[in-house]
């Protein structure tokens, strides 16, 4: 009988390890639920001040274009998720994205491709070992700033951990 139980979890972390690597797989409701708890996890990681309760996230489905980004060619045609955390407008104002924060996830590796903030801060992910950097994981973290405080602060962004371009 605990035999019996030990093989069904196993079995179930496998099938769940496998759905989650190709996010096409998962049925869409699953699918948005890990799409958001992904979107979260990194905003709250990287920009806490960015997150956003009140509003349902918007999910698009895309594709990189020709003149897309990344402008890697092996990319082109590949589908992402596009997860939009919304703001209120007749609250506050932010700067450059309709959105307090943007996160787009691959839809064939569940990987994270790209990050945004309201405040128009943002960067890619190097998910390719072969040009990843092999420093520790990226610490940046994204200070919220409306507007009105970019603005006030000379047009730059606060970022802790910030990487140093070479």
């Amino acid at each position: 009988m605990v035999r019996k139980i030990i093989l069904s979890i196993s079995l179930s972390f496998i099938i769940i390890f496998l759905n989650a690597q190709n996010l096409d797989q998962l049925p869409t409701k699953e699918r948005n639920s890990v799409l958001i708890a992904k979107t979260k996890e990194v905003i709250m990681k990287h920009g806490p001040g960015y997150w956003r309760e009140h509003k349902k996230p918007v999910i698009e489905t895309k594709y990189i274009s020709k003149n897309g980004f990344p402008e890697k060619g092996e990319n082109i045609g590949r589908k992402y998720y596009n997860v939009k955390i919304l703001y209120d407008k007749t609250v506050e104002t932010l700067y450059d994205i309709n959105c307090a924060a943007e996160v787009w996830i691959w839809a064939d590796t569940g990987q994270i491709l790209l990050i945004a903030f309201g405040n128009g801060y943002g960067w890619i992910i190097d998910n390719d070992p072969a040009t990843r950097s092999t420093e520790q994981e990226d610490k940046r973290i994204v200070h919220f700033q409306s507007l009105e405080d970019w603005r006030k602060n000379n047009r730059e962004f606060k970022v802790e951990n910030e990487p140093v371009a070479n």
